[in-house]
């Protein structure tokens, strides 16, 4: 039965103060069955550099047990002169690990990143949705 509910939702944003900077416009992860999603704990961005207008990079990689990137794959890309500098930014991401059970396990991951005016996602296919 619809019942009528007041609720504060808080939303965080932040708009970009220049369009070299990169953001991130998608994250998935595929778990073992059971298991939680992988948190992001750290993620530094590089200070924006080049060109101004848009890129986009969509990676893979597999998050270990400790949290860290690893296996990080190129995707699809808008332009290939910023794979190694979207690499190199993701291998310094920390997550804490999916758990199943209360153990850490490895799962993997989807990310899209983007920069200038834009926020069209990478050329190729969306990443995979979570299985229930």
């Amino acid at each position: 039965m619809p019942v009528a509910v007041a609720a504060t939702i808080e939303v965080n944003f932040r708009l970009p103060l220049d369009s070299r900077e990169w953001r991130l416009t998608r994250m998935a992860f595929v778990t073992p069955p059971g298991a939680s999603e992988p948190v992001l704990l750290h993620a530094q961005y590089t200070p924006p550099t080049g060109f101004s207008g848009d890129a986009s990079v969509r990676l893979s990689f597999e998050v270990d047990a400790q949290g860290v990137p690893t296996n990080i794959q190129v995707d699809g890309s808008s332009d290939p002169r910023w794979n190694d500098e979207v690499v190199a930014m993701i291998r310094e991401w920390r997550f804490q690990a999916a758990l199943d059970g209360g153990t850490a396990v490895a799962s993997r991951g989807y990310i899209d990143l983007s920069r200038g005016l834009s926020i069209d996602s990478p050329a190729g296919t969306a990443p995979p949705r979570k299985k229930q």
